[in-house]
């Protein structure tokens, strides 16, 4: 196992503790911006089991969703913080937004390369 998988599972390990948390503190607060954030721990997740799993076998898939879910992680922390500070992001400016990461996560393999 390389140095690289080793802290990939390291940040796992602990993303997942947080995943639980904002799940479990979801379940009992309804609060939509508690969603954003449960959403975003779990894309976080996501990304970094992609990273571990998948580009081990397409370095180019691998690396499209990682983008993809880690960048949709970033968006769904900024609209958490929004929704606390301000209430609720229109559900409109949330498909543009995951449309623009939709297309960065097929553009970034290509602009990074190897």
């Amino acid at each position: 196992m390389s140095a690289f998988e080793i802290a990939t599972a390291a940040h796992l390990a602990g993303t997942v503790v947080l995943a639980l948390f904002f799940v479990l503190l979801e379940r009992h607060d309804s609060r939509p911006y508690l969603r954003d954030w449960m959403a975003a721990w779990v894309a976080q997740g996501l990304a970094l089991s992609a990273l571990l799993l998948i580009s081990r076998r397409d370095w180019q898939t691998g690396f499209a969703l990682y983008l993809f879910l880690e960048t949709a992680h970033g968006v769904l922390l900024w609209l958490a913080a929004v929704g606390y500070a301000r209430g609720a992001v229109p559900g409109r400016h949330r498909l543009w937004l995951m449309g623009a990461i939709a297309v960065w996560a097929g553009v970034g393999p290509l602009v990074f390369g190897d």
